[in-house]
C-alpha cells in the first residue's frame, strides 16, 4: 500500500469519530464523562551530541464515556433546602432502609469471611458478588466509549486541557469543570 493510500484510509477511518459524542451532548450533558492519560516517551539518541539530543515526546489520549445512569434531572445549581431547617428525623433510616442495610452488611461480611478464611473458600461461589440496586441492569450492559484521539502536545496544565477540550467541540460548561 502506498503512502497516499495509507493517509486516505486513515482520514476515511478517522472521519466523524466524535460525532457520537456530539450526539450525547445534544441529548444530555450529564451523559458524558471525559477521561485521558498522558503518554510520555523518551527516545534517546544512539550518538548523543549537543546538536543531536534525545527526544522527549509528550502526548495525551482523550476518551469520552457515556454515563449509563441519567443524572440531568438532579438539581446541581442550588441546595434543596437549608440544613438548619431540615429535621434530624430525615437523616435516620426507616425500618425498610434498616432491613436493606443489614442485608447488604451480611453480604459484605460473608464476602470478606469467605475470601480471608481458608475453610470458607468453597462457599465463596454462593456469596453475591454485587449487591443489587435500582441501576444494576443499566450497569450490566456494555458501556459506550469513544476515542477522541491523541493530542500531540503536553497537556499537563488545566488551561491547556480546557483549550484542547474546547477544540474537540466540547461545550464551555463541560470544559470549565476540567
Amino acid at each position: 500500500m502506498s503512502h497516499c493510500s495509507a493517509i486516505r484510509y486513515i482520514n476515511m477511518l478517522g472521519e466523524n469519530y466524535d460525532k457520537k459524542v456530539i450526539e450525547w451532548l445534544h441529548e444530555d450533558q450529564g451523559l458524558i464523562k471525559l477521561a485521558g492519560d498522558n503518554i510520555d516517551i523518551n527516545q534517546s539518541a544512539r550518538d548523543q551530541r549537543k546538536d543531536n539530543p534525545g527526544k522527549s515526546h509528550h502526548w495525551f489520549l482523550a476518551m469520552a464515556f457515556k454515563n449509563p445512569v441519567p443524572s440531568s434531572h438532579l438539581p446541581n445549581d442550588n441546595p434543596i433546602c437549608n440544613l438548619k431547617d431540615m429535621p434530624l428525623s430525615e437523616f435516620l433510616l426507616n425500618n425498610q432502609e434498616q432491613k436493606k442495610l443489614k442485608e447488604d452488611f451480611c453480604t459484605l461480611i460473608l464476602r470478606v469471611l469467605c475470601s480471608h478464611l481458608e475453610f470458607l473458600t468453597p462457599f465463596q461461589k454462593y456469596v453475591a458478588k454485587h449487591i443489587p440496586h435500582e441501576y444494576s441492569a443499566m450497569f450490566q450492559q456494555k458501556g459506550e466509549a469513544v476515542n477522541l484521539g491523541f493530542l500531540f502536545q503536553n497537556v499537563n496544565t488545566g488551561p491547556r486541557l480546557r483549550r484542547h477540550a474546547s477544540h474537540l467541540g466540547i461545550p464551555t460548561q463541560v470544559c470549565s469543570q476540567l
